[in-house]
């Protein structure tokens, strides 16, 4: 279950920034009941991510 709501939050953050929203880890994190931590590793996985599929093109 943890893994599905991981992926849920990375996938719901992904796409409001794509969509150009600005993403404060505060409230990130007390709206999915975690840590800012977990919040910033979220976001460094999407900038891993995003640069793997960058250099793979």
């Amino acid at each position: 279950m943890e893994d599905s709501n991981k992926a849920k939050r990375v996938l719901n953050i992904l796409n409001r920034l794509e969509n150009g929203e600005v993403i404060n880890k505060m409230q990130e994190a007390s709206k999915y009941e975690v840590s800012e931590k977990t919040i910033e590793r979220d976001i460094n996985d999407i900038n891993r991510l995003y640069l793997y599929v960058q250099v793979f093109l």
